[in-house]
């Protein structure tokens, strides 16, 4: 029988892996875990970014969406929002499941234009507010039998920006869904 691992421990493990990537304000290394091994939860989420570098979208400091993508925008609610300690804006989206991925991607980039002066900026896009619902409550120490391949399917888009190292990226995490 397969392994199952909760969702919201993955994606917490997915956010500490983009900043060890340099999404982190400060440039030092993660501290050391007590094992050198990576855990099975690292490895997929590892392994769930690297088939997904394909479609990261690094952006230049100042890129404004463009005109069409500034008048269209899907209607999208704010299900979370917050300021990090680091100050900025972080914030989790919901949009529809008919939603294009283009569609979907011109939000997250005006989003991210819209935010950029605010500095440190974490945005993540779900269609399925059940998802969502489901990291949070794990995060809050609570079981969800919410599927790990649902999750992956719905959580749709990270953007993070980090001012002081300048990575500046969006990324199309959507597991099975590319339309």
């Amino acid at each position: 029988m397969k392994r199952r691992i909760p969702i919201v421990m993955v994606a917490l493990v997915a956010i500490e892996l983009l900043f060890a990537l340099g999404c982190d304000k400060k440039e030092k290394k993660p501290p050391v875990q007590k094992s050198e091994q990576k855990t099975e939860k690292s490895k997929v989420v590892e392994q769930h970014f690297k088939e997904k570098d394909a479609q990261v979208v690094k952006h230049e400091k100042k890129t404004e969406p463009s005109k069409e993508a500034k008048d269209t925008f899907i209607p999208y609610k704010v299900l979370r929002q917050w300021t990090p300690e680091r100050g900025g804006v972080g914030m989790i989206i919901l949009v529809s499941e008919k939603a294009t991925k283009e569609e979907v991607m011109a939000l997250a980039s005006h989003l991210r234009y819209e935010n950029l002066s605010k500095g440190w900026i974490w945005i993540d896009i779900f269609d399925s507010r059940e998802a969502y619902l489901s990291r949070e409550a794990i995060s809050h120490g609570k079981d969800t039998s919410y599927p790990e391949e649902k999750y992956f399917k719905h959580w749709l888009v990270n953007v993070c920006v980090n001012p002081s190292t300048g990575n500046d990226e969006t990324h199309w995490v959507a597991d099975g869904r590319d339309h």
